[in-house]
Formats: structure tokens, sequence, C-alpha cells
């Protein structure tokens, strides 16, 4: 059965109509008559189907045709779509400008309607032999609809490339991670994926000479590499390369299956630290025993409070600061460095046990913005009428600052910098201990960021001369 050519023809002027409606009236078309372009868009999508033809004529009664047929080939969905042009009489000049903008066939009138059917069908005979070569070469190298889908199911960064190295497919997770969205280039996008290149090549060096029997072979190579991702952010990546090969063993191109290692090792490292704290956890128990001497033991943490609370209302900044360094050597992870810039010593007016978790909350919380890597520093500015500001700075390192599930991060950037009425819920407990400590001596706790990488944290401490 001859299929219904579907044909969408701009909308001749009166003149032209006369002897072009004829033609399309001895045979059977599915026939749209159209304003402009953006209206064929409209129809495929409304009417969920493409056009087999567009058919322009000499003249049009809603504006030029050349024009017309310009807008045709700049759209994507309709560049490909056959152009037939029409005219009444022989105007070589007009008949090379439609040429020109990308008419495929011209017909001169007068018009034979049997000619201008074949001709249509014979234009949409060509079109679908151009979409089935490219559906095949789709199959052949592996891409067709139900692969992309499949791949882009796939929780790793899938990335494929030709045998040199260019760029031919990325999933929707590769995507994520290498931060393309939308607005950017394919051109940024190839910029981004040639940064695998070494490990390519390195890959196809290291297999090199082997049989070439894709049944005998599996070509993967296993690599840790610092990945860069288009926002100028990074993250430690597994990356496995695996070599594509054709029908006859030849190299067609190279997978590369990326997986975030930064959260696996946050994770890790994160759990070391909760190990650590749990076992200091144990000692301060013990050493409480023992200073608290015999008796019940129901209710520990009740006589510690009322021990402290006995202390007198002074405390060295200077002497704090040491016992807590040697504190947070049981704590922190080796790639966050601790420094003192204080050079001075002052008495505050706080009880040392409340001095000395003020600081260390505060201490605490700069080590999560830095996470596993970056700089904290502890200074004291020199003081001014009644009190002395504590500082403390955090530093983050960006190699490991995306993480896609970052919970650390979000806590930071949720409870820390959005501190308005009624968010008092989203503050982490070790804020809040130190924000209840300062507000006993009328001080309050000042957070600030100066960029996503570093953070900043201060409160004036009442001087103990001058209470």
């Amino acid at each position: 059965m001859q299929k219904i050519p579907r044909i969408a023809i701009l909308k001749p002027s009166d003149d032209d109509l006369s002897w072009i409606s004829p033609v399309f009236e001895r045979h059977e078309y599915s026939l749209r008559t159209v304003s402009s372009a953006d209206e064929i868009l409209a129809l495929i999508n409304e009417e969920s189907a493409a056009f087999d033809c567009i058919v322009v004529p000499p003249r049009s009664a809603v504006g030029n045709s050349l024009n017309f047929l310009l807008q045709v080939k700049t759209r994507d969905t309709l560049s490909s779509v056959p152009v037939l042009g029409l005219l009444g009489q022989k105007d070589r000049a007009l008949m090379h400008s439609l040429y020109g903008a990308g008419a495929d066939v011209i017909l001169l009138s007068p018009l034979d309607a049997d000619m201008v059917y074949e001709q249509i069908l014979a234009l949409g005979r060509q079109r679908r032999a151009v979409d089935e070569l490219l559906q095949r070469h789709f199959e052949d190298t592996g891409m067709r609809q139900s692969s992309i889908n499949a791949f882009n199911a796939i929780r790793e960064g899938i990335v494929i490339c030709d045998h040199e190295y260019a760029l031919t497919f990325i999933n929707s997770a590769g995507a994520l991670l290498l931060g393309i969205k939308p607005s950017h280039t394919l051109e940024q996008v190839q910029a981004s994926v040639r940064q695998f290149i070494p490990l390519m090549q390195k890959h196809a060096e290291l297999h090199s000479g082997r049989s070439s029997d894709p049944q005998e072979r599996t070509d993967i190579s296993l690599y840790s590499a610092i990945t860069n991702r288009l926002d100028g952010r990074a993250f430690k990546a597994e990356a496995r390369v695996t070599t594509l090969r054709g029908s006859q063993g030849q190299t067609v191109g190279y997978a590369i299956a990326l997986t975030d290692l930064s959260g696996i090792l946050q994770l890790s490292q994160l759990l070391v630290q909760a190990q650590r704290t749990r076992s200091l956890t144990l000692l301060t128990g013990a050493a409480c025993m023992q200073l608290l001497g015999p008796g019940p033991l129901h209710a520990p943490l009740q006589l510690i409070e009322q021990a402290l609370s006995q202390q007198a209302a002074s405390a060295s900044l200077s002497d704090t600061m040491t016992y807590l360094l040697e504190m947070l050597d049981a704590l922190i992870l080796p790639g966050v460095d601790v420094k003192v810039k204080a050079r001075g010593d002052w008495l505050v007016a706080l009880r040392p046990s409340d001095l000395f978790q003020l600081m260390g909350q505060l201490t605490l919380l700069a080590v999560e913005n830095a996470i596993l890597g970056g700089e904290i520093i502890l200074d004291v500015l020199d003081p001014q009428a009644r009190s002395v500001n504590f500082v403390v700075t955090s530093r983050s390192e960006s190699r490991v600052r995306f993480v896609q599930d970052d919970l650390v991060s979000q806590i930071i950037e949720g409870s820390l910098l959005h501190l308005k009425q009624g968010q008092q819920n989203k503050v982490s407990q070790a804020f809040a201990s130190a924000q209840r400590i300062a507000t006993r001596y009328r001080a309050t706790v000042i957070v600030e960021r100066s960029s996503e990488l570093e953070m900043r944290m201060s409160v004036d401490l009442p001087l103990a001369a001058l209470a």
C-alpha cells in the first residue's frame, strides 16, 4: 500500500493559487497550508507526525518565499525535510536563490500532477533511506536508543570516545560528575573530556600487541585521578578504561567508567575520626571516675557539672589553647593543619571549662568545613575596650569540596549561614552549644563566609581584669 505523502505548503499568493491548487487534487495527500516555519514545528508537535516534504511557491500570501525557506533550513527539526520549489515561469535568478537557500528540487510551470506526485514520493524515499542509514550506523556503534536509555540508568559516569579520543557519548551520571549543563557548548564539553586522553593513551599502550580476538580478551585498566569539573571544582575519581572493538577485532573507541571516590574517602575518614572520638570519650570517662573519687556513678555527668561550676570565672587564653591543641591531635585528621597565630596571653572572665568548650566547638566546626584537607587558624586580636576577640578561620582545599551527598557541607551551609528568626531548628548541635556558652557571658558567635571554601567564626570574650 502506497504511503500518503504528508505535505506542508507555504500559503501561495492568489495569482499562484489558481495554477498550484489543481496539482494537488489529482492524488491523495495529507496537505497542510502553513504561514511560517514555526507553524510547521507546531503541527509536528500537535499531530505527532513529521512531514515528508515542504512545498514552496514562487510568491506567498504571507511573506517572502525565500525567507521562509531560510527559516526552514535553520531549524534543527526541519533542516533534513526535503523541499520542493515551484516556479510559474523560468526565472533563473529566483531558481538559483531557491537552490542556494536549500531547495532540493524545483519544478517549472506548466506542472504535471503525476510528475509532482512521483517527485514527492522520490524525495520521501530518499529521506527514509538516509534515516535508515543513520539508524544502522548507531546500531553498529552500539548507540541505539535502548542502549542510550540503559547507559543513562547507570549510576556510574560513562564517557565513550572514538579511536581518535573524540567524545561520542556521555551518560547523565557522567554529565553530572563533570558539571556539564545544557548551557555549555560542545567545545566546552569536548575540552572537559580531553582530560581523559592521557588515561586512554596509557591504556592503549598497556594493552597493545595482545590478541585481537574479541572473544579472547577484555582490555580493562583501572586508574585513580583528580578529575576537573566545568565549574572549576575537582574530585578524586576511579576511572575504569575499556577498549571497544568492532566485529573484526579492530579498536573503534574507548569507554571510561567514572566513580566519585571523594564521598567514599570522606566517609571512611569520618568513621576513623568517630572511632577516635569514642576512644577519647572512654578515656575521659575513666579519668573522671578517678578524679571524682569513690561513690555512686549513676549520675557522673551531674557530678562533673557540679565540679566545673565551682571553678573561678577567669581563664588564660594561652593555656586553654594549649590544652585544646593537645586534644585536637586525637580528633583531627592528618590532612587538616591547625595553626595558632596569637602571640600574647589574656585573662578572660570565663570559667576555664566554658572557655575550653567554646573554643573547642568552634574549632571542630571549622574542621567540618575543611573536611579532609585544609587549614584552621586560631587567632586572638588585640583587646579593645572591655573584650578580646577570639577568631577561628577555616580554609578548605578544593580537591575534595565536590561531594554529591556532602552531608557535612549541607549542615554547615544550612545551619551556620542562615541564622534567621524561626530557623533555630537548623542550627547544628556544636554551634548551638557554643552559642549557649557565649550567651552566658553576654557574647554572640558571629559566622561569616568570605568564599565557598573559607569561613570565619568570631566571638568577643570579656576580659577578667575589666569584668
